[in-house]
């Protein structure tokens, strides 16, 4: 029988365990240019950090600083340490509200893997559903745990935006190791 949520937070547990199960560091609350996300998982490839170290360009990276990396469409083509990530994952927790948390991951399907987190009967529902395997939007049911019941589909390029995000899931590892 499926746990019920009363808050979408309560489902946060889970699908943290879930991402840490995919190697993903994990944080919540992530802003970005499509506005706050749930929940963002990433590995930091230890390859392309250590060469980034060695290129002596460890300083953070802003949106100045990476537009020397950055096509017109936003994409980036830069030095051999990027993508400094191996996986990007970005997850919108919703108990209802479809519209909404369809329109949220969407906007972040583009700068990595993109899950909609729904209760195990409601996310039963939306696996049927066209819109979600097109927009390549990934679904994860929850109860007790998360499970992926649609995979995402990664994006075809690297944009500047996931670039800043790992940037700085990156310089906190550090730090923490310091």
């Amino acid at each position: 029988m499926a746990e019920m949520f009363l808050r979408e937070r309560e489902m946060a547990e889970p699908v943290t365990a879930w991402l840490e199960s995919q190697w993903l560091s994990v944080r919540p609350e992530v802003y970005t240019v499509c506005g706050i996300c749930d929940l963002v998982g990433c590995h930091i490839n230890p390859d392309r950090a250590a060469q980034r170290v060695k290129a002596r360009q460890a300083t953070a990276l802003t949106r100045s600083r990476i537009s020397a990396f950055t096509d017109a469409r936003g994409v980036v083509c830069g030095p051999a340490w990027l993508p400094l990530h191996d996986d990007l994952v970005f997850v919108e927790l919703k108990l209802s509200r479809m519209g909404e948390v369809y329109r949220q991951a969407r906007n972040h399907a583009c700068l990595g893997r993109s899950y909609a987190a729904l209760p195990l009967p409601v996310a039963e529902k939306c696996v049927t559903q066209k819109r979600w395997r097109d927009a390549g939007i990934g679904i994860l049911g929850v109860d007790g745990t998360a499970r992926e019941l649609l995979p995402a589909r990664k994006p075809e390029s690297l944009h500047w935006e996931a670039v800043l995000i790992v940037d700085r899931f990156w310089r906190e590892m550090r730090r923490r190791k310091r």
